[in-house]
């Protein structure tokens, strides 16, 4: 090895081995298969189309989340966002991403169940707004990617017209896709394994907590931090004014949140392979105290409305089935919001 005017010169018989090899081998050492990401057809989400000059404005005095900041942040590719009513209580969460116009416009997601009751809600507000909003739920299908690095790892065939974006939720989640209604996953991404059926999607998010869509949200009952909007990156506390603003606001910087929505499970104590248990069914402890209810059922996997210092005092939790017997619950408070 030679130095000259400041560059290193590499001879000799060595260096002439390691650099014939680097060309031949391309110095590829990794042998790991690429990843197929797996994405779900979710058949029960709809889609609302708001465009006009003063979408911006009409949707930021309905929703809980900062619609203004997020037209403005270039960054910013989707957000997650409540419909409360009057009094404070949940109506529909939302799902909102952006178009790609120079007319503020927005791709609203929802329950499907839901689409009629969001453009009937949307009418009285609108007055003489440069706003218009309508169903395209014909034009659009959304599939969930429950596999993290979806953003980095999917790999694209070349066509663009699909929204891709991390779930604006928690991570743990996935992506989202949005595409075209007559395409499939698998006609953008050449690394993508197709599932029609939604329950793998919904015990994904039930494990991980996370309520979606008017089974797990009743319409006009759930308050909104107890259903954990602000640690799923859903509401701002410091935009202006919005319907239904004040008990949430209020309740939240008291910090006093008692009970919380929680992934719970249902101890297998028989051969059933399902469990016939009503909504709304109160779970105790061993002892019969009240602990919380049941909110919704997947399988052995639910969601639970539960007292935070209940359940954590308890030795144990039961819930009554549709036959009388009673099924044991434990309950696993999730990593990504903070009880303290």
């Amino acid at each position: 090895m030679a130095m000259f005017k400041g560059r290193i010169i590499f001879h000799g018989p060595f260096f002439k081995r390691i650099f014939r090899m680097k060309r031949f081998t391309g110095m590829h050492f990794c042998t790991e298969p690429a990843k197929d990401f797996s994405s779900v057809l979710l058949k029960n989400r709809g889609h609302i189309d708001v465009f006009g000059e003063d979408s911006v404005k009409f949707l930021q005095g309905l929703l809980t989340n900062d619609v203004n900041l997020f037209h403005c942040d270039s960054l910013m590719t989707s957000i997650f966002a409540m419909m409360l009513n009057t009094k404070g209580r949940v109506l529909y969460d939302l799902i909102l991403y952006k178009q790609k116009q120079e007319t503020p416009g927005f791709l609203i997601e929802c329950d499907l169940q839901a689409v009629g009751s969001i453009l009937k809600t949307f009418k009285p507000y609108k007055l003489r707004s440069k706003v218009s909003f309508s169903d395209v739920t014909d034009k659009f299908n959304s599939w969930a990617v429950v596999d993290e690095g979806a953003i980095a790892g999917l790999k694209r065939t070349g066509q663009d017209d699909v929204i891709l974006v991390e779930d604006p939720r928690i991570v743990s989640l996935g992506a989202r896709l949005v595409l075209p209604k007559s395409k499939g996953a698998a006609e953008y991404f050449s690394n993508v394994k197709e599932i029609s059926d939604e329950a793998v999607y919904d015990r994904h998010r039930v494990r991980l907590g996370v309520a979606e869509g008017v089974q797990d949200i009743e319409p006009g009952t759930p308050l909104p931090l107890e259903y954990n909007i602000a640690e799923l990156h859903g509401v701002s506390f410091q935009k202006g004014c919005y319907v239904g603003q004040e008990l949430t606001a209020r309740t939240y910087h008291t910090g006093v949140i008692r009970k919380r929505l929680a992934p719970i499970k249902l101890k297998q104590t028989s051969n059933k392979e399902q469990f016939l248990i009503d909504k709304g069914t109160a779970i105790k402890t061993t002892s019969g105290k009240r602990a919380g209810k049941l909110i919704s059922v997947y399988g052995d996997l639910g969601l639970g409305l539960m007292r935070i210092d209940v359940v954590n005092s308890a030795d144990g939790l039961i819930i009554a089935s549709t036959d009388g017997s009673e099924v044991g619950v434990t309950v696993d408070w999730p990593t990504w919001w903070n009880l303290e």
